[in-house]
């Protein structure tokens, strides 16, 4: 509740120093935000399209716990499909994500490459000296932290979770009864969703 009362506090239109946008790459990109917190993916559009000098640095620390914590998608393959469709599907991932394919995808887009084998990669090590604000997020990898369980094992969690914050930091909404109440509505999805498939 303290986190995030502060987080409220900062974002209030007359006490405060930040805000929210819709789309803040864009506002960072074209000067009307001096500073952003946002996704690695963003960085290769945001280099391309900033018009001023860009740096990039580690999410602030100050308990000297992980702040950053590690996200995005994953490929996974499903146990019920066809063998041969499993084959195809684990040569697709290999494909998609061996050494050569991770460093382009990072170097193009800004997301971390996904095999460690690229961090010592010659062209990635090439490109990472004459990018440095894409080595940030490999730099920052021993300081971060598994995200959230609920996030990621209750069913649309993420988006209740994004939706209390938008009803705190636009709205203005009372901190303690959304977060009760989003409490109470991650309880119901787990007790509804996620702990009768455990007890089958």
């Amino acid at each position: 509740i303290k986190a995030v009362e502060w987080l409220k506090d900062i974002t209030d239109e007359k006490k405060g120093y930040s805000y929210v946008g819709n789309d803040m790459a864009m506002e960072f990109g074209t000067g009307r935000a001096a500073a952003t917190v946002l996704s690695t993916g963003d960085l290769a559009g945001l280099t391309d399209t900033a018009k001023f000098e860009l740096g990039t640095a580690f999410l602030p620390n100050p308990t000297g716990e992980g702040a950053c914590p590690t996200g995005g998608a994953g490929l996974a393959i499903p146990a019920g499909i066809s063998k041969n469709r499993q084959l195809a599907a684990i040569k697709l991932i290999d494909f998609i994500t061996n050494e050569e394919n991770t460093c382009y995808w990072s170097q193009n887009v800004g997301y971390m490459p996904v095999r460690s084998t690229a961090v010592d990669n010659k062209d990635q090590k090439k490109f990472m000296e004459e990018n440095p604000n894409f080595e940030t997020a490999i730099k920052q990898l021993p300081e971060t932290r598994p995200q959230d369980n609920a996030r990621v094992f209750l069913p649309g969690a993420d988006q209740e979770i994004g939706g209390a914050f938008e009803k705190i930091v636009t709205n203005r909404d009372d901190v303690t009864k959304v977060l009760t109440d989003l409490q109470k509505t991650l309880q119901s999805i787990y007790n509804n969703q996620v702990k009768t498939v455990i007890n089958k």
